[in-house]
């Protein structure tokens, strides 16, 4: 019976410790990071997204400066409206499940005059409602 009783608690450690949410590592943003895709996504961007926001988006950019510094933008969800942009950030799995469990993206809103509205990290969760946090733009450039 001990025997079992190790096993099981070894498994709950086990599931306990790959379902954490870990602290993201903050990085600087770089234009050849942010673009290059590995095997599993885009695995830099949501570590840039703070220097990003804070450095390099400011309120009035237009869209061609955005495409510019991140490059064309991932609008092939149906959760992306007219006026936005979208920049896939990374997907989460369970350690038992093909399908993600999480999507995460940049969003991006313009004004009718194509400069910069508003950003957002929207989060799709199995079996949730879409979350968006606003992020904040500060309005000086780097």
């Amino acid at each position: 019976m001990t025997k079992y009783l190790k096993y099981g608690l070894l498994l709950v450690l086990c599931n306990f410790l790959t379902n954490c949410e870990r602290p993201i590592k903050q990085e600087t943003f770089d234009r050849q990071l942010w673009n290059k895709q590995f095997d599993f996504g885009y695995v830099h961007r949501e570590q840039m997204l703070v220097d990003l926001v804070n450095n390099y988006l400011r309120p009035g950019i237009s869209k061609s400066e955005v495409v510019e510094l991140l490059g064309q933008p991932n609008n092939n969800s149906s959760n992306v409206k007219p006026d936005e942009y979208a920049y896939f950030l990374n997907e989460e799995y369970s350690w038992a499940d093909i399908d993600p469990t999480t999507r995460k993206h940049l969003i991006l809103t313009f004004n009718p005059d194509s400069t910069l509205n508003e950003i957002y990290k929207r989060t799709w969760k199995t079996g949730e409602e879409t979350q968006n946090e606003k992020l904040v733009l500060t309005s000086s450039p780097i």
